[in-house]
């Protein structure tokens, strides 16, 4: 029956794959092939059966491996979730999913500056800071749309190599615009409606290594102190959480 399904016009494919998987008759079809359509169907729950009922870890790996690419990227690390494996085990699948993160961050720096999803160029290599392959990448990405000062900065301020660009002999006058603003502190309103802190409290910002240093007895002799910290967004999968504030 499951047969006549699979070799009628008007193919149920998701419920031919549900009938194989519950009478577990994979053995009588291609269910590589038939886990494949499945995905390419946006049918990953049947998909799952299936791959399920055939029970063979060498059967998910292949399914794994053949699912390795940007189109099916997403899918792949589902399996891979759901079957209990490591993502470490799947250096192809890891390196699809990095490039696009990347791809992602990088994109948002060619977007207009009112962009809502604009991200400042100085931003982004502030989020690839001790990445150098990552900082290249950004800097080969500005080269191409011909921002080749911005690329320049990046390139002198991480000592970046491997750049096809004769940055030491091009000379420009131009300011650097993704060099980062200065540290500074103001209110963000001035307008008299908006709340504002009592007169009594006093606010301090600590921008220098000397003000640290003198903040630090300030707390020291206090009775309360509160404390938050800020953390850089993980870029990919094999980014390991790094404190940007405290």
């Amino acid at each position: 029956m499951a047969g006549d399904y699979l070799k009628s016009k008007d193919i149920m494919i998701a419920d031919t794959a549900s009938m194989i998987a519950q009478f577990k008759l994979t053995e009588h079809f291609d269910t590589q092939k038939l886990v494949v359509d499945l995905v390419n169907g946006n049918n990953y729950p049947p998909a799952k059966k299936l791959v399920q009922a055939v029970d063979d870890e060498a059967f998910t790996l292949k399914i794994i491996g053949q699912l390795s690419t940007r189109q099916h990227s997403k899918t792949a690390f589902k399996f891979v979730k759901d079957f209990g494996l490591k993502e470490d085990d799947f250096p192809v699948l890891m390196d699809i999913a990095e490039e696009g993160a990347l791809n992602y961050y990088i994109s948002r720096t060619m977007r207009k500056s009112d962009h809502i999803d604009h991200l400042p160029i100085y931003k982004c290599e502030d989020l690839f800071s001790g990445m150098k392959e990552r900082l290249a990448k950004l800097c080969n990405a500005l080269l191409k749309k011909g921002k080749i000062v911005e690329a320049k900065g990046i390139w002198q301020r991480n000592q970046l190599e491997g750049i096809d660009f004769d940055f030491a002999g091009h000379n420009s006058s131009m300011k650097d615009p993704s060099v980062a603003p200065k540290d500074a502190f103001a209110p963000v309103s001035v307008d008299p409606k908006c709340m504002k802190l009592a007169e009594s409290v006093k606010v301090t910002f600590v921008a220098t290594e000397d003000a640290c240093l003198e903040m630090r007895e300030v707390l020291l002799a206090s009775d309360f102190i509160g404390m938050d910290a800020e953390w850089r967004p993980a870029i990919s999968r094999r980014d390991k959480e790094r404190p940007a504030l405290f």
